[in-house]
């Protein structure tokens, strides 16, 4: 089940940085083009059916995989430190009361909306 954001989170996203305009960024999955001149920048999530419950028989839990069409983003910036020269990441927030998920690791959020702050 989702969760709702009781504060803001901070949380860091990867882009691809575009070789030919550095303002020009891309996500890597769904290629979805932003650029960082427009910063701060809402970023709305394609879709909130994109979960899908995942009954685990072994530990007899319901697990949820988020698909594409939730924002998806890194708790730690420190899961960001190694990008190649072709990526970059940035800030983000979740606002407070947005719906969001974390990872089993707690390593990776996503949201229904997430900001986009800066490049870091």
């Amino acid at each position: 089940m989702p969760s709702i954001a009781q504060e803001d989170i901070i949380c860091y996203k990867m882009f691809e940085v575009n070789p030919i305009w550095s303002q020009l960024l891309m996500t890597p999955y769904r290629l979805k083009v932003v650029r960082s001149n427009e910063f701060p920048f809402t970023f709305v999530a394609s879709s909130n059916k994109c979960v899908t419950p995942i009954f685990v028989p072994w530990t007899k839990t319901i697990h949820y995989e988020i698909g594409p069409g939730f924002i998806h983003a890194y708790t730690s910036k420190i899961l960001l430190n190694n990008l190649s020269s072709h990526f970059c990441a940035v800030l983000c927030k979740i606002h407070k009361g947005t719906k969001y998920y974390v990872s089993m690791d707690g390593e990776e959020i996503c949201a229904s909306e997430m900001v986009l702050i800066k490049i870091l």
